[in-house]
């Protein structure tokens, strides 16, 4: 009965993941301690590269404050897809920063020195404004949010369900608090 329980919520949801990327929505204090970076910075450059079987983007960030993790003033974040003349490769749902932008990213390390996001475009935050009092948003075009209910199934919700602060310090609350769990 599990089983067909679980076969039904997929056949259910693949409509959804058709059209758009499908996450579990993660709180902040889940998604801070899947990430080894949490930066607030600049995006300084967003540039497109080919790579092995097909283009990837590398946005370029100023970081302003390591609020999990260290490193250097200057970060790379890596993402699959891009455009290179007439060719474009969309990932539904993910990244979407622009040169000058103030951002708030959750971050994982790759393979090598690279950071990638951890939950596609679920971990960033548009900063409008300067200080703790500034406001700030999530982008959530292209994503299916999902959270997992108490027999284990996936139940779509609405990203706004998901309780996110709206100002910068209380952001910067909740990554500290997710970080000493």
């Amino acid at each position: 009965m599990r089983r067909f329980a679980a076969l039904f919520t997929f056949l259910l949801v693949l409509p959804l993941a058709a059209q758009a990327a499908s996450i579990v929505a993660w709180d902040i204090p889940t998604i801070t301690a899947h990430s080894t970076h949490v930066v607030e910075a600049v995006v300084e450059a967003v540039a497109y590269e080919p790579v092995e079987g097909g283009i990837q983007t590398r946005n370029t960030l100023r970081v302003e404050r390591y609020l999990v993790g260290s490193g250097p003033d200057r970060i790379d974040v890596l993402q699959a897809g891009g455009r290179l003349d007439e060719h474009e490769i969309v990932v539904s749902g993910d990244l979407r920063l622009q040169a000058g932008q103030r951002t708030l990213l959750f971050l994982r390390e790759g393979p090598g020195p690279e950071l990638f996001s951890t939950l596609l475009g679920w971990s960033a935050f548009t900063i409008d404004g300067a200080g703790p009092d500034a406001p700030v948003s999530r982008q959530v075009d292209g994503l299916a949010t999902f959270t997992v209910n108490d027999a284990g199934l996936l139940v779509p919700i609405e990203p706004g369900s998901v309780p996110t602060p709206t100002t910068l310090g209380a952001l910067r609350t909740a990554v500290i608090a997710g970080a000493s769990r």
